[in-house]
This record gives C-alpha cells, sequence and structure tokens, in this order.
C-alpha cells in the first residue's frame, strides 16, 4: 500500500495555539467566555488570534453575549509581559540575564503564597499542579500525594 502526504490543513475550527505562526486571509474569531476557567481566553491569545491577518477588515467574531463582554472588558496583561518588554535595551537588544531578577521575584512570590496554605494536605490536585507550574517543577507520579511531596521543599521556605 503506498501513501502519499499532500500539505494541507483543514481549518475548520482549531486554538489559538495552533495559530501561531499562521498568516490567513480571513478568520473567524470566538471570544465567548468558556464554562471551563481553565480555557477562558486569555489576552495574549487574543492578540494570537487578531494578528493572524493583513487587516481587522479580514477578521469576524462569533456574536457574544453581555457576559462575554464583561469578561473582555475585564482582562488585563499578564505580569510578564510588562518584565519581558523592559528587558531590552535601548537599542533594542534582548538583556541577557536580564529576567533572572523578575524570575526570581515570581518564585519568591508563589513559594510566600504556597507558604499562606495552611496545610499541605487541603490542597487538591489541581492546586497542586498550578503550583507546581508556577515553581516550574516537574512532579514525578500522578497522585495527589505525589504532588504534595514535590511540593513539601517550596511549602517550608514559603511558611519561613
Amino acid at each position: 500500500m503506498v501513501f502519499r502526504k499532500h500539505p494541507v490543513d483543514l481549518l475548520f475550527a482549531v486554538t489559538y495555539h495552533k495559530l501561531q505562526g499562521l498568516t490567513l486571509n480571513k478568520l473567524i474569531l470566538t471570544i465567548n467566555k468558556h464554562p471551563n476557567p481553565l480555557l477562558r481566553l486569555v489576552l495574549s491569545s487574543l492578540y494570537v488570534g487578531i494578528s493572524r491577518v493583513h487587516s481587522l477588515s479580514e477578521v469576524r467574531v462569533l456574536p457574544y453575549t453581555d457576559e462575554d463582554v464583561d469578561y473582555l472588558v475585564k482582562m488585563k496583561f499578564d505580569d510578564l509581559l510588562p518584565a519581558w518588554r523592559n528587558n531590552y535595551t535601548n537599542e533594542g537588544r534582548w538583556k541577557y540575564g536580564g529576567f533572572k531578577n523578575f524570575e526570581q521575584k515570581m518564585l519568591q512570590k508563589t513559594q510566600l503564597d504556597l507558604g499562606l496554605v495552611d496545610n499541605l494536605m487541603l490542597l487538591t490536585t489541581q492546586e497542586c499542579r498550578n503550583y507546581l507550574t508556577k515553581l516550574d517543577i516537574i512532579a514525578t507520579g500522578s497522585k495527589v500525594d505525589d504532588l504534595r511531596s514535590a511540593l513539601k521543599e517550596s511549602y517550608s521556605q514559603g511558611r519561613d
């Protein structure tokens, strides 16, 4: 049997992440507030969606509700954006190692937040995963006890 690959992508519906790097002639976006908070649109994704076409006249947005408008109006930039923007010199060059201070402050803030938890045993699996992601820790195992165990050192540092 012989198979031939064709360089065609059918883009009926894609995520904002899949749009990165593409340039499209026309685009229809959905910006509705997703019921699952983890899947809700963030400002950086909205930028990715809008910037995939040459002109805003090539973008259409699916109908949205008043609740969606309220959600969009309350969107804020990620704390990382100003730090990233300020890490360039006046000549437009990236400052090597300039992010280390920002990263250290974010790590300390997350450790302090974690240290405010009364007891690690109270954290849910999802809360553990969120802290691990923010602390850039890779945890082995998928059980909540394994995740809590991976947080112990940062928890102790935050408590101190």
